[in-house]
């Protein structure tokens, strides 16, 4: 009888451990919390958007002078949207790594990096409605993304711009010079329409 009651008293102990732990606020809880812009959440629910929608992209491309034009209504938008999504800055390694300067007259909510280490030199969102960040109501998203080293040298300025909560415009401007091989020069605008327009 003994044994059974102490197993019993040591199966509550441990179901009472249980709820404790759960009700806790856990470590990686805490590390999930977004401390800048969630980027990567904001190009994601985009990407869903766009993949159920029958869409039409005009892109223009400009590659060292020369330009292209390309209708496409067969667009892989996580592919498209993926320096975008690339560029969020909520890791670990980046916390404390940015100025978060608010501009109400213009406004622009915006992410400055304190060192040329981090890649992402800039996040900068252009707010709808009373511009408050307490509300966020992102019209547009810029970008300026800047490596280099002894071996590369890749800059980038990206844009997009969202109307009625999706995306209606994007736009890439880039630069790439490769140790021994020339320099690499491009933009591309995108511009997405209802494919029966």
């Amino acid at each position: 009888m003994r044994k059974y009651t102490f197993t019993f008293f040591y199966f509550i102990f441990f179901l009472f451990f249980l709820v404790i732990e759960a009700c806790s606020p856990t470590a990686s809880s805490k590390e999930n919390e977004k401390r800048y812009f969630d980027l990567a959440s904001f190009v994601q629910k985009q990407v869903d958007k766009l993949s159920k929608q029958s869409l039409l992209v005009e892109k223009k491309i400009y590659l060292d002078g020369k330009q292209q034009k390309i209708f496409s209504d067969s667009i892989n938008w996580a592919k498209e949207l993926a320096l975008f999504k690339e560029a969020d800055v909520n890791s670990p390694s980046l916390v404390g790594s940015y100025d978060i300067k608010e501009d109400k007259q213009a406004h622009t909510l915006s992410y400055l990096a304190k060192e040329d280490r981090v890649k992402v030199r800039e996040i900068q969102l252009v707010l709808g409605g009373d511009g408050s960040i307490e509300n966020i109501n992102v019209e547009e998203v810029k970008i300026v993304y800047a490596e280099n080293n002894q071996l590369y040298e890749i800059s980038r300025k990206m844009s997009m711009k969202v109307k009625n909560e999706q995306l209606h415009a994007y736009t890439i401007q880039g630069f790439q010079k490769v140790v021994f091989k020339d320099s690499m020069v491009y933009e591309i605008n995108g511009i997405i329409k209802p494919k029966n327009q």
